[in-house]
């Protein structure tokens, strides 16, 4: 499963606006197998959509471990619109 999350960060070096949430910070990309257990963090600033910062998740998964098959995700990552 993967998803992420937008915190303030008022005092971050690097941080944007997440104009859905209105908040001024950075922003969590998660992803976690279907037990809980933490596979992998990304964090970036909050101005980057779930899409982008997903990416690099992605792309770290499949080289670690290149049998995973199926993520699960909000619509928020829907490459189709």
């Amino acid at each position: 499963m993967i998803d992420s999350q937008s915190i303030k960060a008022p005092r971050a070096e690097a941080r944007g606006y997440d104009a859905g949430k209105k908040i001024v910070g950075r922003k969590r990309h998660i992803a976690v197998d279907t037990d809980g257990r933490l596979l992998m963090v990304n964090l970036t600033t909050a101005d980057i959509s779930d899409r982008a910062g997903a990416q690099a998740i992605l792309d770290a998964i499949r080289k670690r471990w290149p049998w995973v098959k199926h993520l699960f995700a909000d619509a928020a990552y829907d490459r189709s619109s």
